[in-house]
Protein backbone atom coordinates (compact mmCIF):
# COMPACT_ATOMS: atom_id res chain seq x y z
CA UNK A 1 0.00 0.00 0.00
CA UNK A 2 1.37 3.39 -0.95
CA UNK A 3 2.71 5.40 1.96
CA UNK A 4 1.72 9.05 1.92
CA UNK A 5 3.13 11.74 4.16
CA UNK A 6 2.48 15.42 3.58
CA UNK A 7 5.79 17.26 3.63
CA UNK A 8 7.12 15.47 6.69
CA UNK A 9 10.44 17.29 6.62
CA UNK A 10 8.62 20.53 7.35
CA UNK A 11 6.66 18.80 10.12
CA UNK A 12 9.85 17.80 11.87
CA UNK A 13 11.44 21.22 11.44
CA UNK A 14 8.44 23.27 12.59
CA UNK A 15 7.26 23.72 16.16
CA UNK A 16 5.66 20.34 16.73
CA UNK A 17 2.29 20.07 18.42
CA UNK A 18 3.15 17.72 21.26
CA UNK A 19 0.62 19.00 23.80
CA UNK A 20 -2.32 16.73 23.11
CA UNK A 21 -4.25 17.57 26.29
CA UNK A 22 -7.09 19.26 24.35
CA UNK A 23 -7.20 16.57 21.71
CA UNK A 24 -8.72 13.11 21.60
CA UNK A 25 -6.50 10.15 20.76
CA UNK A 26 -7.66 6.72 19.64
CA UNK A 27 -4.95 4.08 19.93
CA UNK A 28 -5.97 0.65 18.79
CA UNK A 29 -4.23 -1.46 16.20
CA UNK A 30 -4.21 -0.86 13.35
CA UNK A 31 -5.40 2.76 13.79
CA UNK A 32 -4.02 5.82 15.49
CA UNK A 33 -6.31 8.83 15.26
CA UNK A 34 -5.74 12.32 16.67
CA UNK A 35 -8.73 14.64 16.63
CA UNK A 36 -10.06 17.90 18.07
CA UNK A 37 -11.82 16.59 21.18
CA UNK A 38 -14.44 19.33 21.51
CA UNK A 39 -15.24 19.30 17.79
CA UNK A 40 -15.80 15.55 17.66
CA UNK A 41 -17.65 15.54 21.01
CA UNK A 42 -20.16 18.01 19.57
CA UNK A 43 -20.70 16.10 16.34
CA UNK A 44 -20.44 12.41 17.18
CA UNK A 45 -23.63 12.37 19.26
CA UNK A 46 -25.61 12.23 16.06
CA UNK A 47 -23.05 10.36 13.97
CA UNK A 48 -22.68 13.51 11.91
CA UNK A 49 -20.57 12.90 8.82
CA UNK A 50 -18.78 16.22 9.32
CA UNK A 51 -16.33 14.95 11.95
CA UNK A 52 -13.73 14.60 9.19
CA UNK A 53 -12.77 18.25 9.61
CA UNK A 54 -11.84 17.60 13.26
CA UNK A 55 -9.44 14.73 12.53
CA UNK A 56 -5.93 16.22 12.49
CA UNK A 57 -3.96 13.03 11.99
CA UNK A 58 -4.44 9.36 11.31
CA UNK A 59 -2.24 6.37 10.66
CA UNK A 60 -2.79 2.74 9.79
CA UNK A 61 -0.10 0.32 10.84
CA UNK A 62 0.44 -3.15 9.45
CA UNK A 63 2.40 -6.16 10.65
CA UNK A 64 5.13 -7.53 8.38
CA UNK A 65 8.15 -9.74 9.04
CA UNK A 66 7.85 -9.52 12.83
CA UNK A 67 7.49 -5.74 13.17
CA UNK A 68 5.08 -2.88 12.50
CA UNK A 69 5.00 -1.02 9.19
CA UNK A 70 3.46 2.38 8.44
CA UNK A 71 0.99 1.58 5.69
CA UNK A 72 -0.85 4.90 5.47
CA UNK A 73 -0.46 8.16 7.34
CA UNK A 74 -1.58 11.77 7.12
CA UNK A 75 -1.34 14.71 9.52
CA UNK A 76 -2.26 18.37 9.54
CA UNK A 77 0.59 20.81 9.97
CA UNK A 78 2.23 20.41 13.37
CA UNK A 79 0.75 17.01 14.24
CA UNK A 80 3.12 14.82 12.20
CA UNK A 81 5.79 14.35 14.88
CA UNK A 82 3.20 13.51 17.55
CA UNK A 83 1.48 11.02 15.24
CA UNK A 84 4.75 9.40 14.33
CA UNK A 85 5.82 9.13 17.97
CA UNK A 86 2.46 7.55 18.82
CA UNK A 87 3.07 5.03 16.02
CA UNK A 88 6.52 4.31 17.43
CA UNK A 89 4.96 3.82 20.87
CA UNK A 90 2.44 1.39 19.38
CA UNK A 91 5.31 -0.52 17.78
CA UNK A 92 7.03 -0.86 21.17
CA UNK A 93 9.71 -3.52 21.25
CA UNK A 94 8.85 -4.81 17.75
CA UNK A 95 9.93 -1.68 15.91
CA UNK A 96 8.47 0.40 13.09
CA UNK A 97 9.59 0.66 9.48
CA UNK A 98 8.49 2.25 6.24
CA UNK A 99 6.72 0.12 3.66
CA UNK A 100 8.63 -3.01 2.76
CA UNK A 101 7.61 -2.72 -0.88
CA UNK A 102 10.03 -0.96 -3.20
CA UNK A 103 8.57 2.19 -4.72
CA UNK A 104 5.83 2.64 -2.14
CA UNK A 105 7.59 5.25 -0.02
CA UNK A 106 7.00 8.77 -1.30
CA UNK A 107 9.72 11.41 -1.39
CA UNK A 108 8.04 13.17 1.54
CA UNK A 109 7.96 9.95 3.55
CA UNK A 110 11.59 9.29 2.71
CA UNK A 111 12.43 12.73 4.09
CA UNK A 112 10.78 11.97 7.41
CA UNK A 113 12.59 8.67 7.75
CA UNK A 114 15.83 10.48 6.89
CA UNK A 115 15.14 12.98 9.69
CA UNK A 116 14.66 10.12 12.15
CA UNK A 117 17.77 8.40 10.84
CA UNK A 118 20.28 11.25 11.08
CA UNK A 119 18.38 14.56 11.25
CA UNK A 120 16.27 16.46 13.77
CA UNK A 121 14.43 13.34 14.96
CA UNK A 122 17.53 11.21 15.57
CA UNK A 123 17.54 11.92 19.33
CA UNK A 124 14.06 10.40 19.65
CA UNK A 125 14.80 7.01 18.11
CA UNK A 126 17.22 4.15 17.82
CA UNK A 127 17.45 2.23 14.58
CA UNK A 128 18.92 -0.94 13.26
CA UNK A 129 19.22 -2.22 9.71
CA UNK A 130 16.58 -4.54 8.31
CA UNK A 131 17.78 -7.83 6.86
CA UNK A 132 16.17 -7.19 3.48
CA UNK A 133 17.54 -4.11 1.72
CA UNK A 134 14.46 -3.35 -0.38
CA UNK A 135 14.97 0.36 -0.97
CA UNK A 136 18.76 0.62 -1.22
CA UNK A 137 18.81 3.55 1.23
CA UNK A 138 19.90 3.06 4.84
CA UNK A 139 17.19 5.28 6.32
CA UNK A 140 14.45 3.35 4.49
CA UNK A 141 15.97 -0.07 5.14
CA UNK A 142 15.97 0.40 8.91
CA UNK A 143 13.78 -0.54 11.83
CA UNK A 144 13.05 2.29 14.29
CA UNK A 145 12.43 2.18 18.05
CA UNK A 146 11.36 5.10 20.24
CA UNK A 147 13.90 5.80 22.96
CA UNK A 148 12.65 5.63 26.56
CA UNK A 149 11.54 9.03 27.83
CA UNK A 150 10.79 10.36 24.32
CA UNK A 151 7.11 9.38 24.39
CA UNK A 152 4.26 11.80 23.81
CA UNK A 153 2.14 12.48 26.90
CA UNK A 154 -1.17 11.23 25.55
CA UNK A 155 -2.86 10.33 28.86
CA UNK A 156 -5.25 13.29 28.89
CA UNK A 157 -6.04 12.86 25.19
CA UNK A 158 -6.89 9.19 25.76
CA UNK A 159 -9.09 10.21 28.73
CA UNK A 160 -10.81 12.75 26.50
CA UNK A 161 -11.41 10.02 23.93
CA UNK A 162 -12.87 7.73 26.58
CA UNK A 163 -15.34 10.45 27.63
CA UNK A 164 -16.95 10.24 24.18
CA UNK A 165 -16.42 6.61 23.26
CA UNK A 166 -17.30 4.38 26.19
CA UNK A 167 -19.69 1.54 26.94
CA UNK A 168 -22.30 3.83 28.48
CA UNK A 169 -22.33 6.41 25.67
CA UNK A 170 -21.59 4.01 22.83
CA UNK A 171 -22.91 0.58 23.90
CA UNK A 172 -23.11 -0.77 20.36
CA UNK A 173 -19.83 0.82 19.27
CA UNK A 174 -21.56 2.75 16.48
CA UNK A 175 -19.77 6.00 17.28
CA UNK A 176 -16.28 4.50 17.45
CA UNK A 177 -16.99 2.61 14.24
CA UNK A 178 -18.02 5.90 12.65
CA UNK A 179 -14.78 7.58 13.78
CA UNK A 180 -12.70 4.72 12.32
CA UNK A 181 -14.66 4.75 9.05
CA UNK A 182 -14.15 8.51 8.64
CA UNK A 183 -10.41 8.18 9.42
CA UNK A 184 -10.19 5.28 6.96
CA UNK A 185 -11.90 7.38 4.29
CA UNK A 186 -9.48 10.28 4.89
CA UNK A 187 -6.48 7.95 4.63
CA UNK A 188 -7.79 6.41 1.38
CA UNK A 189 -8.49 9.87 -0.09
CA UNK A 190 -5.02 11.16 0.82
CA UNK A 191 -3.30 8.10 -0.66
CA UNK A 192 -5.35 8.29 -3.85
CA UNK A 193 -4.52 11.95 -4.43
Amino acid sequence: MKLLLENWKNYLEEAAQEDLSKMGVYLSEPFIIIYDYLGVAGKVRYLDDQIDRFIVGAARLGWRDGHFVVEEIFANKGFGPALYKLALEQAREYGLSPSLIKGQVSDQASSVWKQFYDGLGKDDVEHKPLEDKVHGKEHLDSLYFLKPGREIDSKQAVKNHNKIFNERKDPYEEKITHLMEVADSILRDKVAS
